[in-house]
């Protein structure tokens, strides 16, 4: 290896160059540690006890628990392993989906201090996970935050092989784009296929993906397309529903409205005079929108984290669009929180109105302290208000809210405690979605043989062998199971025929 290959790698980073490393006081480690508590905590609460949740979940346990099933998939086959070693069932696979979330956070701070500054990556981190969407899937059994990890890692490889020149990150490259690829196999190709467009006339990141692109052309036909479409946990969204994707993203970072307008315009002006951290940050944000992977909240995150840095750095350019975007927000979250007690009310009653008004006045509140720090310049409640926004309410819903929630999605246990189902024969889901039916993995758990009538992967039964059908209802919000109404539904019920 040469000289200039064993170099140590030094950040070019115009914002570390220019300023000197502050030292950190202990008022903010003690904020560091208080958000990392509430993270985790809103992570691994109630994760033993939520229902299954219909689309990939539904899908992935079932095809975990099955016998019968010809799924090449790898986190599959993990997931069986580890759904037999705890009770209940789905607890050791979500305890594997937090696990790649917090080694995505991990790998993201050892790499990404390098690139961007160790404040800027702890800021950023606790922008991703006070979104109101990236931590729900350290609480599903899927392979999302398995994807994540593995894009992570590939996208920060990229990064350091154009930043250094170092030939350790070609195998680094190489490693997580395999990772990547055993959990979302078509995303990821696409992923290979358009940074290799983008960076093709650098020699070394080019060499890297010759040598990924062949792999991904072999895995993707082997379990890439049967798989794609539940690769998120909705489970019916494909790649081709983009305003889907990009409805939820949005959703998922409102706490952070004000932060990520100035964010995006700052971006736009620093990208038009050549910034050499925009130009290396907005590649991945890009492609990581087209091919819909979770990424994208990280890089989004690095982007506000050097607004809530720059913000109270005069003369900072956006305060207007920071302080109005937060103030329409603060409007918007009170008729928001207005509606959900309303809604709480009207589906729970007294118990259900007071645990969402807990969890709206924290929302609320929080959100309130950071639109006064932002209008009065002071740092601890501007980004304070912000994290504690998302983190506090998205832990306040899991303990107060969901409990009310769970009582209506756990039909499917009801239905095998009261129904006199057979457990030695055979049982067949009709119905639009029935591959990704909450109930597949709890009949599957049970012994049931119950198997889609259509669907990949999966052995058809005759309907003459079976000794009950379960017809999947999609267009109906009322459980209906043997003439009996076990309650109202927002997601999905089955009607029984015998």
């Amino acid at each position: 290896m040469g000289r200039k290959h064993r170099r140590k790698f030094k950040s070019n980073s115009p914002t570390e160059q220019s300023k000197p490393t502050a030292a950190v006081s202990s008022r903010y480690r003690f904020f560091l540690w208080v958000c990392g508590f509430f993270a985790l905590a809103g992570l691994v609460l109630r994760i033993d006890v939520i229902t299954a949740w219909p689309g990939a979940e539904g899908w992935a346990l079932d095809a975990a628990l099955s016998s019968k099933s010809r799924v090449i998939y790898v986190p599959t086959v993990i997931q069986s392993w580890l759904s037999s070693l705890t009770e209940p069932f789905y607890l050791a696979p979500r305890v594997l989906s937090i696990s790649f979330l917090l080694g995505s956070a991990t790998v993201f701070y050892q790499w990404g201090s390098r690139l961007f500054g160790v404040q800027t990556v702890q800021l950023a981190i606790l922008v991703a996970a006070s979104g109101l969407w990236l931590p729900f899937f350290g609480k599903v059994a899927t392979a999302d935050s398995w994807a994540l990890f593995g894009h992570i890692g590939m996208i920060l490889a990229t990064a350091m092989l154009l930043r250094s020149g170092i030939e350790i990150y070609k195998f680094w490259m190489l490693a997580f784009t395999i990772v990547s690829l055993l959990a979302a196999p078509l995303s990821t190709f696409l992923m290979a296929i358009l940074l290799t467009a983008i960076y093709w006339k650098n020699k070394e990141v080019r060499a890297v993906f010759y040598a990924i692109l062949p792999i991904c052309a072999l895995v993707v036909p082997v379990f890439g397309l049967p798989v794609n479409r539940t690769y998120y946990f909705w489970g019916s969204i494909s790649l081709s529903s983009q305003g889907t994707f990009l409805a939820y993203a949005f959703l998922g970072v409102l706490p952070q409205v004000g932060w990520w307008l100035a964010a995006g315009r700052d971006a736009v002006l620093r990208f038009k005079k050549g910034d050499e951290l925009i130009r290396l940050l907005l590649p991945f944000l890009l492609v990581g929108l087209v091919v819909q992977s979770l990424s994208v909240f990280v890089i989004f995150g690095i982007l506000v984290a050097k607004q809530m840095e720059n913000y109270f750095r005069q003369p900072y350019p956006w305060v207007s669009w920071v302080r109005a975007g937060a103030t329409l927000h603060l409007i918007f979250a009170f008729f928001a929180a207005l509606f959900g007690m309303f809604a709480g009310l009207a589906a729970f009653s007294g118990d259900g109105y007071r645990a969402s008004l807990g969890t709206a006045a924290a929302y609320w509140i929080f959100s309130l302290f950071g639109v006064i720090g932002l209008y009065g310049m002071k740092r601890d409640f501007a980004i304070g208000g912000t994290i504690f926004a998302g983190l506090i309410a998205t832990m306040f819903f899991w303990t107060q809210v969901y409990p009310f929630i769970e009582t209506q999605r756990a039909w499917p246990q009801r239905a095998i405690a009261d129904l006199d189902l057979p457990t030695d024969g055979s049982l067949i889901l009709r119905g639009e979605r029935t591959l990704t039916s909450t109930a597949l993995p709890y009949f599957r758990q049970m012994g049931l043989d119950s198997l889609p009538q259509v669907g990949i992967g999966y052995d058809k039964i005759d309907e003459d062998e079976a000794q009950l059908i379960v017809r999947l209802v999609t267009d109906a919000d009322t459980l209906m199971l043997e003439n009996q109404v076990y309650g109202r539904s927002f997601f999905r019920g089955i009607v029984v025929e015998k």
